[in-house]
């Protein structure tokens, strides 16, 4: 794929050029993981750009969808999770400092935050699926988009 639309990822080498190997086995797990129903991260971070907040030509406009988090108070839109490895901290509010901590927030179901979102209610994972999913999480970073001169800090 040409041109600067961070779709090189290696999850889309692997999805849409068909390269079985750009992706490793701990992403393949990790991506299962990501779409199953015990987890459920899909339902928030679902479509092309893993945000239930992206509109494109053909798809029928509707309000964001905004959600608690289980992390301080208010409610957001969902983030792409797009490059979403070299950009920490996380969280709205920058609270969470690694991919982990993150992970740990979602098992956790959230801080007890009573506004937080139904959707967040804790799951378990094992340290190897917890490696797993960060892999996969890992794999839809474009590198070349987040060293393209083009995107730079302009200050």
């Amino acid at each position: 794929m040409n041109g600067p639309s961070s779709l090189r990822s290696p999850y889309d080498c692997c999805h849409y050029e068909r390269e079985e190997n750009a992706v490793s086995d701990a992403a393949k797990r990790g991506e299962i993981l990501f779409f199953s129903q015990n987890l459920a991260c899909f339902r928030c971070h679902g479509g092309f750009n893993f945000s239930d907040a992206t509109e494109f030509d053909g798809h029928e406009r509707r309000a964001t969808p905004m959600h608690n988090n289980g992390v301080g108070t208010g409610k957001f839109k969902t983030p792409t999770l797009r490059n979403v490895a070299p950009t920490a901290p996380y969280m709205h509010d920058g609270s969470l400092p690694t991919l982990e901590s993150v992970l740990d927030n979602y098992a956790s179901g959230g801080h007890g935050n009573p506004e937080k979102d139904s959707l967040i209610a804790g799951f378990s994972l094992s340290a190897r699926d917890r490696d797993d999913l960060i892999e996969f999480l890992s794999s839809l970073t474009d590198d070349a988009v987040t060293r393209d001169p083009r995107f730079a800090n302009p200050h």
